[in-house]
């Protein structure tokens, strides 16, 4: 039996929405296919930090998704 890890919908399937949310802003193609190319450099973070702090790789997506959104809002705020 292989081993098998979790990854949500919201990072496996970003390209699509990443795709739209270039079209919708103006971005080029090349930053579109920048952003799409992170997804693969995500995910394997996703897995080597699930790893290490040996918690569900769900728990550890929702969490740093939380971090990339508190980030987000705090550059906001500072602008």
């Amino acid at each position: 039996m292989s081993a098998r890890a979790y990854a949500p919908d919201y990072l496996v399937n970003a390209g699509g929405i990443i795709n739209v949310a270039g079209e919708y802003l103006g971005w080029s193609n090349e930053e579109v296919d920048r952003r799409v190319s992170a997804i693969g450099s995500r995910l394997e973070a996703l897995l080597d930090q699930a790893s290490q702090v040996g918690e569900r790789t769900e728990i550890v997506a929702e969490q740093m998704a939380v971090n990339v959104i508190d980030a987000a809002l705090k550059r906001k705020r500072a602008a």
